[in-house]
């Protein structure tokens, strides 16, 4: 298992261990130890590609594993683009162009702006909460990089709809269940205290609400039921 550590612009492993023995007069298990996978921990931030240590992330904000692969998938928020953590131990951009806009296109001639929340289906493909673009894209095994619902040319607001005519304000996060998919907006608008919400995206793009009123929802899950 992988975490991020944001502030300190590092991949960390947990060195899980296979059997824990829990006897009636011993205390709980303790947590497993971190050890540094990928990146330096408290070192300056950078966007470098490179094995291991030699890597350098800015606020890697969400990491999931790809099953086709076995890379680790990265939306490094603030270089504006996604990378890939090989199980070799090197680190390569993916897509984006490290430059905060939005531009369709294949590996680092597409950008993004601030990418946060991000799944990928059983395909490889990855579906990203761009949060900036206030648009959520789609990512493919190749690198093409795609509107997958909202606008392109970074407005807000609060539309359902379509693909095209779809309209977020900030989704930070996103998460699928069986062909579709859950993404929430910290904020309902661009005014501070305007609420946050749940969008329900089919895997055409099209939207609808399903929950209002939220404060600040930047993660997401879908239980069994969905």
């Amino acid at each position: 298992q992988t975490m991020t550590t944001t502030a300190s612009h590092a991949l960390l492993p947990f060195a899980l261990a296979a059997t824990l023995l829990v006897t009636a007069a011993s205390a709980a298990p303790a947590m497993p130890a971190a050890t540094r996978l990928f990146g330096t921990c408290g070192a300056a931030l950078g966007d470098r590609d490179g094995t291991e240590a030699a890597a350098s992330f800015n606020v890697p904000y969400e990491l999931v594993f790809d099953p086709v692969s076995d890379d680790i998938v990265v939306a490094d928020s603030a270089n504006h683009n996604v990378r890939r953590a090989s199980v070799s131990g090197r680190v390569n951009t993916f897509a984006g162009s490290g430059t905060s806009a939005y531009a369709d296109g294949v590996g680092i001639l597409a950008s993004f702006a601030n990418p946060y929340g991000m799944v990928l289906d059983l395909s490889g493909n990855a579906f990203i909460a761009d949060v900036v673009a206030h648009t959520l894209r789609k990512v493919t095994p190749g690198a093409t990089v795609t509107l997958f619902s909202g606008p392109t040319d970074g407005s807000d607001g609060h539309v359902d709809g379509s693909a095209a005519a779809s309209r977020y304000t900030k989704p930070a996060a996103i998460c699928m269940f069986g062909a579709d998919f859950h993404a929430t907006e910290y904020e309902g608008s661009l005014a501070p205290t305007s609420p946050g919400r749940v969008r329900k995206v089919l895997a055409d793009g099209t939207s609808s609400t399903v929950a209002t009123g939220l404060s600040q929802a930047r993660s997401c899950a879908v239980s069994s039921g969905g």
